[in-house]
């Protein structure tokens, strides 16, 4: 079953409807009296029956489903692109299953609802992908940047998943009392991670809430028990501070500890410290987008108040909790370490077939002129956390961390073949040796096009007959410092790519 369906140009969908002529032909009998009424009649009920169907079978039950990708996802390579995993689920009972790179999907009893919002009942097709490195998140044409209070970021990400569900070819959905959950493998394990949802309707992505880092048992599998926790704040004895009752279960980082406050930060001008000794019929908590924040909102009828906070402590509070986190640490730690020891082990035997299958492959790169060999460094050796996600809707979810582009230098870049031919590309994809992070460049920027020589870089594009291009580090290097300007002389690739693998091998990643 094609997932990627052709779409219906904006052509075929407008209506051609010419009202000068209905205008010229209007006579001084009452229209409500004519033919041309009641047949406007027939002709509108049909155009708001057709067009309430159609919403409705796009947005399904509480709009809990993808809405058609249209170009806004659009995968660079023809016929090259991460492929799904399918899996056929009764939905009647709980299923756990187990991804190839031991991530594992929860699905509750009854978790599917169809287009009328029942729980569907038969078997279910179950479509599921991951994407972990540059090339994964090239290949599948899903934009990695943010838009944030008008500037764009590029997402660093640990890990990306593609969730969907069918039935008889008919797309079902998430269903709110049955939630699906994801605990995705991840080899980045670092924190300050938020978790994002891809609107294919709005082409933007969405903030969900932060992400935790959840490690894994020295068997390799996930540590239910594992709580998430903040590092204790001391409080600043200058900004105004509260405390309010919240939800321990929904904020798991805060509930660790005792005696936690919210200090209001110093850019919140408009706080008044009356405001915290008022009566509120309703007082919320919620993660701010930055992922180190809070905001907590104050709501009575007709008025309310809105505050960026963070968690802090006083007193014997901050002391209690600095003990409290020092153990936690202490125990996170060694059960890394331990991870990290059974985890090179298994490291060890996959890098053995990873070496005879690249023998295979090394043929492939035959056809540049220099080793285009990138060998990016993983930030981790191993798989040794996960990245729990809760599937309140069908989609692309991920966990990011929204990064600037790179600083150092910047370039007008002018791409040009080896026969100094002009080379125009829709984007230009940039990798720097040992970051999980993919720099996209459009066409506006590339006379501004910022890099840093001081990093291992990669760039690489695709031409408009669907060749790769590829700009390597050793190019890089030869770029003169003192200039404001440069050709880009990129390696083309002649011969037909046909697969994920292929493209890794001819990258390094």
């Amino acid at each position: 079953m094609s997932k990627n369906r052709e779409n219906l140009s904006d052509e075929d969908l407008r209506k051609k409807m010419n009202y000068d002529q209905f205008i010229q032909e209007y006579k001084p009998t009452p229209f409500y009296k004519s033919k041309k009424f009641y047949l406007t009649l027939v002709a509108l009920g049909a155009i708001f029956i057709g067009g309430y169907i159609l919403l409705y079978e796009e947005s399904g039950p509480g709009a809990s489903g993808k809405q058609p990708l249209a170009a806004f996802i659009h995968p660079p390579l023809q016929g090259v692109d991460v492929l799904d995993s399918i899996y056929e689920i009764d939905p009647a009972s709980d299923t756990v299953i187990g991804y190839l790179n031991g991530s594992s999907i929860h699905i509750p009893a009854q978790a599917f609802l169809d287009k009328q919002g029942k729980t569907v009942k038969g078997i279910v097709q179950l479509h599921y992908r991951e994407f972990h490195d540059a090339v994964d998140f090239f290949l599948s044409g899903i934009p990695m940047t943010y838009d944030s209070a008008g500037k764009i970021f590029c997402f660093k990400s640990a890990g990306m998943l593609d969730i969907s569900a069918f039935q008889y070819e008919n797309q079902v959905f998430t269903n709110p009392a049955a939630p699906i959950t994801v605990k995705l493998s991840s080899d980045v394990t670092e924190g300050r991670f938020n978790i994002y949802y891809l609107d294919t309707a709005q082409k933007k992505w969405e903030y969900i809430n932060q992400d935790f880092v959840r490690p894994l048992m020295g068997d390799g599998q996930p540590a239910e028990a594992f709580s998430p926790f903040k590092t204790p704040i001391k409080a600043s004895g200058i900004q105004p501070k509260f405390a309010i009752v919240f939800d321990k279960k929904q904020f798991p980082e805060l509930a660790t500890y005792d005696g936690v406050s919210f200090e209001v930060t110093a850019d919140e001008k408009y706080y008044d410290p009356k405001l915290a000794m008022k009566e509120w019929d309703q007082v919320k908590l919620a993660r701010h987008p930055d992922g180190i924040h809070y905001l907590v909102t104050f709501m009575n009828p007709g008025e309310e108040h809105v505050f960026k906070v963070q968690p802090v402590f006083s007193g014997v509070d901050y002391t209690r909790a600095m003990l409290l986190y020092d153990g936690k640490m202490k125990n996170y730690e060694s059960m890394l370490a331990k991870n990290k020891e059974i985890a090179d082990q298994k490291k060890r035997k996959l890098d053995s077939a990873d070496a005879s299958r690249n023998k295979k492959m090394r043929s492939v790169n035959s056809g540049m002129k220099t080793d285009m060999r990138f060998d990016a460094d993983k930030e981790t050796t191993s798989s040794l956390i996960f990245r729990l996600f809760t599937i309140s809707r069908f989609g692309i979810w991920n966990s990011d961390c929204p990064k600037s582009l790179p600083q150092g230098k910047i370039i007008s870049a002018r791409f040009m073949d080896a026969k100094a031919n002009p080379l125009e590309f829709d984007h230009v994809y940039l990798v720097e040796k040992g970051r999980k992070l993919m720099y996209s460049y459009y066409p506006d920027q590339f006379d501004k096009f910022s890099y840093n020589p001081a990093s291992t870089n990669l760039l690489w594009a695709v031409t408009k007959d669907g060749k790769l291009a590829v700009f390597g580090p050793e190019e890089f290097e030869k770029i003169k410092a003192d200039k404001d300007s440069s050709n880009f002389t990129m390696k083309l690739l002649e011969r037909k790519i046909s697969s994920v693998f292929e493209v890794k091998v001819l990258l390094g990643i």
